[in-house]
């Protein structure tokens, strides 16, 4: 059992910093300068994470104070995230995950976001206003096609 529960913790590390953007810490983060499971460094807004990762193949998982308490003191200044896989079958083919994380922290993220997204808007907004006769220009229309998403 001992070598199943390795490989999931394995596979969730991996899976959650290749989604995350973020880097795996040697040795499941038990070093005293690189604690967590992994982290994404902060960006220039301020956003930092680490995340200790928890798996399972049983239909519950306990997560405690304690545990968020220690990911909280390993993150420091960063945020901390608690990502929890739901395995559903011992092949660990199949899973649901989740994120742990302070309400706080999400609400900031969304605040960003949405301030990207005014910011993007007023350079929609200058591209289509403020240069009217380059509107034609290749650059222009694809930087638009861009700021639209396309």
């Amino acid at each position: 059992m001992g070598d199943l529960n390795h490989r999931m913790g394995d596979l969730h590390e991996a899976w959650f910093a290749r989604l995350f953007s973020g880097v795996r810490s040697p040795g499941s983060g038990n070093h005293l300068t690189n604690q967590g499971d992994g982290r994404r460094s902060a960006n220039r807004f301020g956003l930092g994470w680490v995340w200790d990762c928890k798996s399972t193949l049983a239909k519950s998982i306990g997560v405690s104070l304690a545990m968020w308490d220690k990911i909280t003191e390993q993150a420091g200044t960063d945020r901390p995230l608690m990502p929890i896989r739901f395995y559903l079958n011992h092949r660990l083919t199949e899973c649901v995950d989740l994120v742990v994380m302070q309400p706080e922290d999400l609400i900031e993220t969304l605040e960003l976001l949405e301030e990207a997204e005014r910011r993007l808007e007023r350079i929609r907004d200058g591209m289509t206003n403020c240069l009217p006769r380059y509107k034609d220009h290749p650059m222009v229309i694809k930087a638009l096609q861009w700021a639209n998403g396309e």
